[in-house]
């Protein structure tokens, strides 16, 4: 299965997309500030959470702790146990500069920490119907695990 994540609206706090599975819509997304990180970029890290990607030309792209979008490229994905919340979501694997990035509910930003939200963008930068959403994609994961079939999740 591939998951693709579609960054549309690139604002000072927050990021909308359109998320789709093996090319057919399936439902918005939230995430926070792009600061035009990528996958290819390496990431430095200068303690704990917080660190820097370096460009091609040398300059550093600040990593905000819990206020940054993860960068753009392709990871692999796997269904996972969210204890803390009791339910299965779905994890993206080996995201630099990352530790356990989820795509799971929420209503805006502040719920992200640089995982990726998922429900209907109705309201400005806000997501409605979330659960829904993160309940569906899980399922349709591990039903790919079931069959032995590969998961990813492009962001773009």
């Amino acid at each position: 299965m591939k998951i693709k994540v579609e960054r549309k609206t690139k604002k000072p706090t927050y990021t909308i997309g359109k998320v789709y599975i093996d090319g057919t819509y399936f439902c918005d997304s939230l995430e926070d500030t792009d600061r035009g990180a990528t996958q290819i970029m390496p990431f430095t890290s200068t303690g704990g959470n917080k660190g820097y990607w370096t460009d091609a030309n040398g300059q550093k792209i600040e990593k905000v702790p819990t206020q940054t979008a993860i960068p753009t490229g392709l990871y692999d994905a796997c269904s996972f146990w969210w204890a803390k919340h009791g339910c299965y979501v779905v994890q993206l694997l080996r995201v630099g500069g990352f530790l356990g990035i989820l795509m799971h509910n929420g209503t805006n930003a502040d719920h992200s920490e640089g995982c990726i939200l998922l429900g209907t963008n109705n309201a400005v930068g806000r997501l409605n119907g979330t659960r829904l959403y993160m309940d569906a994609l899980a399922a349709r994961v591990m039903a790919c695990e079931k069959r032995g079939e590969k998961v990813t999740v492009e962001v773009v």
